[in-house]
């Protein structure tokens, strides 16, 4: 560990437990526009999401269009009216309030921060729910910067 100096740490099932955090904000999204959000739902919008994330890696998307893309297809394959983008805007809104973190999270960071070590964030996920996560965990002082892919 005394060889290096600065540590890159992943946002997103690294440091916060984001899947726990995306079903948390997707059934509070859906509840406030009035969808009843059962587990088989928020499954589907999972597979749709991961696949959309993998075909913006792979360049066949861009990212703007992602967004509600991925509740158009959530409504069009479960038969349910849903305004998309409002739904989306919704979904990152409670996405950034939920900053739950992988257990011993804290413990890694403070120890390395304490050892003087420098600490990054490196992330491929939106960069003003990343920011908002960040603050809100209580973690924000040990990293110097986040940068988004």
């Amino acid at each position: 560990m005394e060889k290096y100096r600065i540590i890159l740490f992943d946002a997103d099932n690294t440091l916060f437990d984001f899947d726990k955090s995306a079903e948390m904000s997707f059934h509070a999204a859906a509840s406030a526009l009035g969808v009843d959000c059962t587990d088989k739902l928020f499954e589907s919008f999972r597979k749709i999401n991961d696949s959309l994330w993998k075909a913006l890696e792979e360049k066949k998307i861009e990212r703007k269009e992602l967004y509600t893309l991925r509740f158009r297809i959530l409504a069009e394959k479960n038969g349910i009216q849903i305004d998309a983008v409002r739904f989306n805007s919704l979904y990152k809104r409670t996405l950034s309030d939920c900053s739950v973190l992988i257990p011993g999270a804290v413990n890694v960071i403070e120890r390395l921060y304490d050892a003087g070590k420098r600490l990054f964030i490196v992330t491929n996920g939106d960069y003003a729910v990343q920011t908002e996560r960040l603050k809100k965990s209580g973690i924000e002082a040990y990293f110097e910067d986040i940068f988004v892919s």
